[in-house]
């Protein structure tokens, strides 16, 4: 199979990341640079981390010899190339830098495509940590942003970090873009709080829409905000958990699934684990005590959770919200919103 036919099916096996996007689509995935040039079979990173020395240390290259020996003589001889030009940061002139013999090295190890495939074998484990590593420093500068909007036009009322974190996430995910929506999910670190924002809000910013999340302990608050809203529901709306908190919602499966990926020590937590009539909360942190010695984090929780959920156990109450901020935000033809 091509490499672009074969990069497209295996990107349209990652669309359960983002139903609501057609990746196959909005994704390129032409061959540049480095990757024009070879099979790529190991990153810098791991080069830096190994050296050629240590590489060719290994008694598995043994027979590769020749072929290591000819790297180091053409990258001496390309030595001469491997210069560079900055501007001087104290007088402001251009120099000239001269860089490390590493650098051709690496260039010569990634053509030599044999070679550089059985290096990248043996080191696959290191590869697969390192991207790991990078998808999720990517991942987290891109959300760092979707939950900006600097004059939000629809407010998401919530108890919590860990609904900050998982909404904007999901949404994304879902192709509803908050900030490009001018949608922002507000904490107010408490369900008191959260009603006396609501009411700040309203009456500071008539026009403004929200959306309130509250957990099943909220009765006063819900019914509260409920005599509120019933007869202002073109820009107002509840979500109420009627049975625990926010991480409540969440299939057991998928949570046992995050707890062992966040928590890799000790023993796997398993669904016989958790008691019958305990919210996720009570029993969490006593399973993680015994069987990790870790305490619960809940916003690593939840961020680890946006990301992986599968679309079709995105709980109905986030949904609910996801929807509520949509109609909110979409745009008339007409009427002024």
């Amino acid at each position: 199979m091509r490499y672009g036919s074969y990069t497209k099916q295996k990107i349209e096996s990652l669309s359960f990341f983002s139903p609501g996007n057609n990746l196959s689509k909005t994704v390129d995935f032409k061959l540049q640079g480095p990757l024009a040039d070879s099979f790529f079979d190991i990153s810098h990173k791991i080069f830096q981390k190994y050296g050629l020395d240590n590489i060719e240390s290994n008694e598995q290259f043994s027979t590769y010899r020749d072929e290591f020996a000819s790297i180091r003589k053409a990258a001496k001889e390309f030595k001469a190339q491997l210069k560079d030009k900055f501007i001087c940061s104290c007088c402001g002139e251009e120099q000239e830098i001269n860089l490390p013999e590493e650098v051709a090295q690496f260039k010569f190890l990634i053509e030599s495509r044999k070679l550089s495939r059985e290096i990248g074998l043996l080191y696959i484990d290191d590869y697969i940590l390192d991207y790991k590593e990078r998808i999720a420093n990517m991942l987290s500068k891109l959300t760092e942003h979707i939950n900006a909007a600097e004059h939000p036009k629809c407010l998401i009322l919530v108890e919590g970090e860990s609904e900050e974190v998982f909404i904007p996430i999901i949404a994304l995910r879902c192709g509803f873009n908050l900030y490009s929506h001018e949608v922002k999910v507000y904490n107010s670190k408490s369900k008191q709080k959260l009603e006396s924002d609501f009411m700040s809000f309203k009456s500071k910013y008539p026009k403004l829409k929200m959306i309130c999340m509250l957990d099943s302990d909220a009765t006063r608050e819900r019914d509260g905000l409920n005599r509120i809203i019933k007869n202002n529901r073109e820009k107002y709306h509840l979500t109420y958990i009627s049975k625990g908190c926010f991480e409540d919602l969440f299939n057991l499966e998928d949570s046992i699934h995050i707890l062992n990926e966040l928590y890799p020590e000790g023993e796997l937590i398993s669904i016989a684990d958790f008691e019958k009539g305990k919210d996720f909360m009570a029993n969490v942190k006593k399973i993680l005590h015994l069987k990790k010695n870790a305490q619960f984090d809940k916003v690593k929780f939840a961020r680890k959770m946006a990301f992986l959920i599968k679309a079709t156990n995105i709980p109905k109450e986030i949904g609910e919200v996801l929807k509520a901020a949509e109609k909110f935000t979409a745009k008339k033809i007409f009427i002024a919103s």
